[in-house]
């Protein structure tokens, strides 16, 4: 069985907009000789590959001995890690990727003959260059309204770049679950 696409990319900090479309193997590093060139000094030469195996069927992560190693969904890895669905994998312990597996990303694909469908609502920092959506529709507007956008140079995963804006989050779905007001958020906060 030949492998099937699927893509990793990154939306947050320093490599944000960084992405690839798997179909086989591919090496990431700071090596321009990379299959997916990562330029962060926390990132190996050869940091990690990922590739599919067709006798298990999926893809599969695996570290090249990195100085700043792997994760995958939080936890270092130190032998080739299956990957499935929308998995977080962190390089250098700073840098998250999402992996979007086969059976999420094959039917968002457009076909190559077909014009890309118009997007209606773009906002600034979206993934949608290539004309799609990249996640499920579930999962595409998952940004708290009021969340302050990641500056150019931002370091950091995606839970503390969405950080300020939670209490505020969690505050409106209080006050609508349970009838009565929560703390008000200073309106000209971002």
């Amino acid at each position: 069985m030949s492998a099937p696409a699927a893509r990793i990319f990154c939306k947050v900090g320093e490599l944000a907009g960084a992405e690839l479309e798997l179909s086989g193997e591919a090496v990431l590093g700071r090596d321009p000789e990379s299959t997916l060139m990562l330029p962060s000094a926390g990132i190996s030469a050869r940091h990690a590959r990922i590739f599919w195996d067709p006798d298990e069927g999926a893809y599969f992560v695996e570290d090249l001995e990195s100085r700043n190693g792997t994760e995958v969904d939080g936890e270092a890895i130190g032998a080739p890690e299956r990957l499935e669905g929308l998995q977080v994998v962190t390089f250098a312990r700073r840098h998250d990727f999402l992996f979007q597996g086969p059976e999420l990303y094959a039917g968002r694909r457009p076909a190559a003959d077909a014009a890309p469908e118009p997007q209606a609502t773009l906002r600034e920092g979206t993934l949608a260059a290539s004309g799609w959506d990249p996640l499920p529709a579930a999962l595409g507007d998952a940004e708290p309204p009021g969340a302050r956008k990641p500056s150019a140079g931002t370091e950091g995963t995606l839970a503390e770049e969405l950080a300020p804006a939670l209490p505020t989050a969690l505050a409106r779905d209080e006050v609508e679950s349970s009838g009565r007001e929560g703390p008000r958020a200073d309106s000209d906060a971002v």
